[in-house]
């Protein structure tokens, strides 16, 4: 089943988009710390979507549901799917910022294994734009392990799940060249288009 379809059940990936830009102005991009200020916005913007959240979190945990890009679609396939991805990805870090404000690092380690695995969904596709974004995410998530390691209520049973969870993302990662057989197809794709005649369909209303 395609997750990115059950996702748009829950917020259109058009509203998705429109929040993700609105929490990421205000979401750090270095060090992942807040202030108090700042952790404030984000829950407020983050507020009508509690619910949406639980929803997300229950598809995430079925093994049936996967991102979908049809290959067959070459430039015109639908990747609305990354905006759902980004935008459950800064909610599940602003779940985890909320748990290390509050004192309790382990309760950030959930989020942050949802986080890593809307990256894993995206980081299988054979395409190279959801691959991109995969690695960006990923960057993100581990500047959130990052901060659940270095919290000082951090317990040993914690650094090791989370070491757990590094050594897994090291030894599942997809190997790179997976993400070319789609890059090819959708070459492939748009040499055909240009040789039947449709050159047109490839251009910008401006080009």
């Amino acid at each position: 089943t395609d997750l990115g379809q059950q996702m748009n059940k829950i917020v259109s990936a058009k509203e998705a988009a429109f929040a993700f830009r609105r929490l990421d102005k205000r979401y750090p991009h270095a060090a992942f710390t807040f202030s108090p200020t700042g952790l404030e916005t984000l829950r407020e913007i983050r507020e009508p979507f509690v619910e949406a959240l639980a929803q997300y979190r229950e598809l995430l945990a079925r093994p049936d549901l996967e991102f979908r890009v049809d290959l067959m679609q070459g430039l015109l396939a639908d990747l609305s799917f990354i905006d759902q991805a980004r935008f459950v990805h800064r909610l599940e870090g602003i779940a985890a910022a909320e748990a290390l404000a509050s004192g309790t690092p382990a309760e950030a380690v959930f989020p942050l294994r949802n986080m890593l695995a809307v990256d894993a969904r995206l980081a299988q596709l054979y395409h190279v734009v959801p691959r991109l974004t995969a690695a960006r995410l990923r960057a993100d998530a581990m500047r959130v392990l990052e901060a659940i390691a270095q919290h000082p209520q951090t317990s040993l049973p914690i650094h090791v799940e989370l070491y757990g969870l590094v050594v897994e993302q090291l030894n599942q990662w997809p190997d790179d060249a997976t993400a070319w057989i789609g890059d090819r197809a959708q070459g492939l794709h748009t040499y055909e288009l240009i040789r039947d005649g449709y050159l047109t369909s490839l251009l910008s209303r401006s080009e």
